[in-house]
């Protein structure tokens, strides 16, 4: 579709994997866990039309070319990798 807003749209993507605590209460669902707060942090280091993973993505997506190791992010101190859109 045409973008309607008129304006550039960039995307910055933030992928990890594992577990996660779900809770639903009535018309309410919850998600927690330490893996969605990770997501979180490695999408707001993305750089526009960026994907960023964990190690452990990146482990299952490894045969997947295109992912290259990222620098260290003082915000997270774990392995990442990142793919340019």
């Amino acid at each position: 579709k045409e973008n309607q807003l008129n304006s550039d749209f960039h995307l910055r993507i933030g992928i990890n994997t594992g577990k996660v605590l779900f809770k639903r209460k009535k018309s309410e669902t919850n998600v927690f866990d330490e893996v969605i707060d990770i997501a979180s942090h490695i999408q707001a280091i993305a750089q526009p039309e960026q994907i960023v993973i964990t190690e452990a993505v990146y482990n299952q997506l490894k045969d997947i070319t295109g992912f290259k190791p990222s620098s260290k992010s003082s915000e997270i101190n774990i392995p990442t990798y990142t793919w340019n859109l």
